[in-house]
């Protein structure tokens, strides 16, 4: 690694390593301390620990990570007695605490040090965190590691970066060609309520640019049965738009087949993203079949926001995810989860737009404002409940990502 290269990122992983430690404090009460004499240069995490990125984007591609063994994280989430024997049962039951504990952390973390960097490079795009278990390596980046001390054990945190994307000249005038191609690819891209009536859903997709990052699909797959897919590949490159034809074409070669299990269709969908994303990029994405006959919806998360079932007559349901997120890992494992849902009753499908405009940076927190809205969901007639939704948000304010709701009756 170049010393310009190893400067600029021990310099913000020690920063980055602060707030998180702070972080911890403010909220476990438990103190760790930076040690600088520790540092190292590195492309990954060892094995045996939980995992936290946050991918930052703007003229410098970078990650920012955090990685704690699974007792430490333990006995900082639950505040615990650092000398208790806990069986392995005990480990793996806690872990949706632990991944809500160490997201809380890198939000706080990574949003701390992107001011600095915004002034050195212009504006960056924060994407959500994503959680890994055991190694992890980064292919294509270099970065500062440095351990995290404590009376309780030792964490590790990082900041990686690819500072070649600033020799940009070329990609800019590339982009400016690619720009009118995209605009004529996004006009005739999305199929709207009016062309597959049946679905019953509607729409509302507000991007920041003409290249925006976020899709959607609606399609048939038999008589009583649609699919509903909305995704975000990950930044707001130029290319984004180019991947949203792609998937929307592979959507239809893997998930219309008779008797394919959703969980399959999207392990063959990430296959062949693998072939087409770089090693720096993959797409968060929610995937929702709904059979109005059997009266149940099945539902693959692949580390996206979470997906609500609204009803008249019950409490909101939250689907979480459940699935790694597309072109990340070559093994990946995608599960499904299927829910009973009754005529009358809506699913909601956005982007982290909608979220990121709340009072909060993290999902976890901006959830109970988004649970508010849903007396807006249910009152508001289909045709214009997306746009409702959309309007509760921004009637004062300007979005700060691309933004896209979806609103499904059964």
């Amino acid at each position: 690694m170049p010393d310009r290269d190893r400067d600029f990122a021990g310099s913000n992983a020690i920063a980055f390593s602060h707030v998180a430690c702070q972080t911890i404090y403010d909220m476990a009460k438990m103190r760790f301390v930076p040690h600088t004499d520790s540092i190292r240069w590195s492309r990954s995490f060892p094995p045996d620990r939980i995992t936290a990125m946050m991918h930052i984007v703007g003229l410098v591609t970078g990650i920012c990570a955090i990685s704690i063994s699974e007792r430490l994280l333990w006995f900082i989430a639950h505040a615990a007695d650092p000398d208790a024997e806990l069986p392995s049962d005990t480990l793996l039951a806690s872990r949706p605490v632990h991944c809500d504990f160490v997201k809380e952390v890198i939000n706080a973390a990574a949003n701390q040090i992107i001011p600095g960097l915004e002034k050195l490079f212009g504006p960056f795009a924060a994407l959500h965190p994503i959680i890994a278990w055991g190694e992890v390596q980064f292919q294509d980046l270099d970065g500062a590691f440095i351990s995290c001390k404590g009376a309780y054990g030792a964490f590790e945190c990082a900041c990686l970066f690819d500072l070649g994307k600033l020799s940009i000249g070329t990609e800019l005038k590339e982009a400016r060609e690619k720009l009118g191609m995209v605009q004529d690819i996004h006009a005739s891209l999305w199929i709207r309520p009016q062309q597959l009536p049946d679905a019953r859903f509607s729409i509302v997709y507000r991007p920041l640019n003409e290249a925006g990052g976020d899709l959607y699909d609606v399609f048939q797959i038999d008589e009583h049965r649609y699919g509903y897919f909305v995704g975000d590949v990950a930044g707001h490159d130029i290319g984004t738009g180019f991947f949203s034809a792609a998937i929307k074409a592979l959507l239809r070669e893997h998930c219309v087949a008779p008797g394919v299990p959703p969980e399959q269709s999207m392990k063959a969908l990430n296959e062949v993203l693998l072939g087409l994303l770089t090693k720096s990029e993959y797409v968060t994405a929610c995937f929702a079949i709904c059979d109005r006959k059997g009266g149940t919806v099945t539902v693959v998360n692949m580390g996206h926001p979470p997906m609500l079932i609204v009803s008249a007559h019950r409490e909101p349901l939250v689907v979480r995810s459940n699935s790694s997120a597309l072109c990340m890992f070559d093994q990946s494992v995608f599960r499904s989860e299927t829910y009973p849902v009754e005529p009358g009753d809506r699913l909601l499908l956005y982007t982290d737009g909608l979220l990121e405009t709340m009072t909060s940076v993290s999902w976890k927190r901006a959830m109970p404002a988004l649970l508010e809205k849903m007396d807006v969901l249910m009152k508001t007639e289909l045709e214009r409940a997306a746009t409702a939704i959309y309007d509760s948000h921004f009637s004062a304010r300007v979005p700060s990502d691309d933004v896209l709701v979806m609103c499904v009756e059964i």
